[in-house]
Formats: structure tokens, sequence, C-alpha cells
């Protein structure tokens, strides 16, 4: 089945919830879009060392440009997702 079939198919399926239903799945879709984005943030923080030359733009959009003088990494266990 082709990705577009499934996205319409859960889309007629979302239809048949009730309110309750679709606010518990609202909330396991943004536990599982956070825990993507913390292992990317995992993933970025792996790739970087000490004295590495780096580049960022801040929230006014401006352009930051600095060296890494420290890296604290953390370790996550990722549990397996999954919808109650």
């Amino acid at each position: 089945m082709s990705p577009i079939n499934s996205i319409r198919q859960i889309e007629k399926s979302l239809n048949n919830l009730t309110r309750e239903e679709l606010i518990t799945l609202n909330r396991a879709i943004v536990k599982r879009i956070r825990w993507i984005d913390d292992a990317q943030r995992l993933m970025a923080n792996v790739a970087f060392e000490r004295g590495d030359k780096v580049s960022w733009k801040d929230m006014e959009g401006n352009e930051r440009k600095g060296y890494v003088i420290r890296v604290k990494r953390l370790w996550l266990l990722l549990p397996r997702f999954e919808i109650a």
C-alpha cells in the first residue's frame, strides 16, 4: 500500500473517532514527534567535538559563529513507541 493511500485511510478513520479518542491520539502523536526530535538532537550532539567551528541562526535570524568548547553528551534509552 502506498503512503498516500495509507494517509487517506487514516483520514477516513479519524471521522469515526470520538473527541476523547482524538485527544488520546493527539497526545500519542505529540509524544512520538518529541521522541523523534530528541533522537535527532542526540545524533547531532554526537557529531560535535571540542574545537569544532560551528554556526547557527539565533532567534532574530542573525547568523552566529563560534567554537565548541565543551560537549555534554547524554545517553538516552529511547523506548519503543507504542500507542496505548
